[in-house]
Order: C-alpha cells, then structure tokens, then sequence
C-alpha cells in the first residue's frame, strides 16, 4: 500500500510543480507573461506599463523598496500601483514578496 501510494504520489506533485511554475510567475497574468517574453527576446529596452496589487499598504517607505527593482511608480492608493519598467525590471518587482499579483496595463487614446 505505501509504495502504491508513492508511485501516485510522486508524478502527481512533480505534475503541480511543472504547471504552477515559478512563485514569482504565478503573480504575473498571462498577458504579462507575453509581453515580458516578447520583451526579453526584442525590445529589452522599451517599456512595459503594469498595474500592481501590494500585500502591505502603500507608503513611502514601500514605495522606496519597490522602486527598488528599477521600475518608476506612475500612481499610487493604498494597496494598488501603476508603474513602468523594463521588462527586467518588471520581472525583478515580480519577485518581490510585497507584490501579491501584476497585469498588463492598457493605454487607450481617448477619442475627441
């Protein structure tokens, strides 16, 4: 029984690991995730605009911390942000623990 127990055991955990992926990954939404690979492989040098959600409320000393990873912060309120980095950059806030999750920020021209 326990070895029949191990042998389902093991390839169902090594299955989890695969598909979740890194925990920094698991913040980022998949159109993120594109765009930081499009990025990575392109134009490592241009920008990429995320709004982020912080664990933690956002003051100044925060806001230091995060800015740490090189991106600009563009707006805050209490726990959310916008920022904009390279796509490095964005992958260096990914990882740290104070983001909980980043998606892709969408500019849209405002019609006249």
């Amino acid at each position: 029984m326990g070895v029949e127990l191990l042998l389902f055991t093991v390839p169902l955990l090594l299955f989890a690991a695969v598909v979740m992926g890194t925990p920094h990954e698991n913040k980022v939404d998949i159109y993120l995730h594109q765009r930081i690979c499009q990025k990575h492989h392109t134009l490592k040098n241009s920008e990429i605009r995320v709004v982020g959600e912080c664990a933690l409320p956002l003051n100044g000393r925060i806001c230091e911390v995060l800015s740490r990873s090189g991106v600009t912060l563009l707006a805050v309120t209490e726990q959310v942000f916008i920022a904009k980095g390279t796509a490095l950059q964005i992958d260096e806030l990914a990882k740290m623990n104070l983001v909980k999750s980043l998606r892709l920020s969408v500019v849209q021209a405002v019609k006249k």
